[in-house]
């Protein structure tokens, strides 16, 4: 398997490549509409290349980034995570909904919040993410997510941009890399995969078909862990979850769930964000 540094350098050119594309076609929209004729017409360039020069400066601000990073440390090789408990005990079903700004809350289906992943945002996060929103653009941008525990640092996610595979790396509170998680989709099959990989090792996959939105969720053995089902209504839920986008979350297991498999799950659900 290849180092973190490696694909770190690979992740930071593709994100930079991807940010001078947008930055390009902003700027060509921008003069666009400067020298088209029509008020209506040149409208439409600009509100088209504003976000897209807005998400290219930050795409290259987080590629840029990525391969500082890559060259600053020595050798990053994926360590392994020692299986941190998150809950002792789930119910049968939980939801996954909307936390702050971006993150994510679990649920019990009354509504009580058990955990939460956030996001550490930046004023151009929200600039680039504001201004692609408002024509429905669905183009993941780079983000950072945080869990945390009595205030104390325990994870983070790095989910990398626009690409066609969407990845993440797990980082422990210490700094150090103990997974790569990835998304993308099979091409014989055309179900959506996605894997949460420790080294060499799988510990945990999920294939369903994008559409119908259902993924369950096995480990290392093939042994069921869970069903996400991404855009279910929690039937039977709080009035606040049903009002509220998320998956809901059938278990299997349902007794010591590591923070390894909550990360997982946020990604299948924040993939597209």
């Amino acid at each position: 398997m290849e180092t973190v540094e490696q694909l770190m350098k690979k992740d930071g050119r593709n994100q930079c490549l991807t940010g001078a594309v947008l930055f390009l076609i902003g700027g060509v929209s921008l003069i666009a509409s400067l020298t088209t004729e029509g008020i209506s017409l040149s409208w439409a360039v600009l509100l088209y290349g504003v976000p897209a020069l807005a998400a290219g400066i930050y795409f290259v601000q987080s590629g840029w980034k990525d391969l500082v990073k890559a060259e600053r440390t020595e050798d990053m090789a994926i360590s392994t995570d020692k299986g941190a408990i998150a809950f002792s005990s789930v119910p049968a079903e939980m939801y996954l909904g909307k936390g702050e700004d971006n993150g994510a809350r679990f649920f019990t289906m009354d509504g009580e919040a058990m955990g939460d992943v956030t996001e550490k945002t930046t004023s151009l996060k929200k600039t680039a993410g504001v201004l692609l929103s408002l024509h429905s653009a669905n183009f993941p941008l780079p983000a950072v997510y945080e869990v945390r525990e009595d205030g104390e640092l325990l994870y983070e996610i790095e989910k990398k941009g626009f690409s066609f595979t969407t990845k993440a790396y797990v980082k422990q509170g210490n700094g150090t890399y103990v997974a790569i998680m990835k998304a993308e989709k099979d091409k014989e099959t055309k179900q959506m995969v996605y894997t949460y990989q420790e080294k060499d090792q799988v510990l945990y996959q999920a294939a369903g078909d994008g559409d119908i939105g259902r993924f369950p969720v096995k480990d290392e053995k093939g042994t069921p862990l869970v069903t996400v089902k991404k855009g279910a209504i929690p039937v039977g839920g709080a009035d606040a979850l049903q009002r509220m986008h998320g998956s809901v979350l059938e278990w299997e297991r349902r007794e010591n769930i590591p923070y390894s498999l909550l990360l997982f799950l946020f990604f299948i659900e924040h993939q597209q964000q």
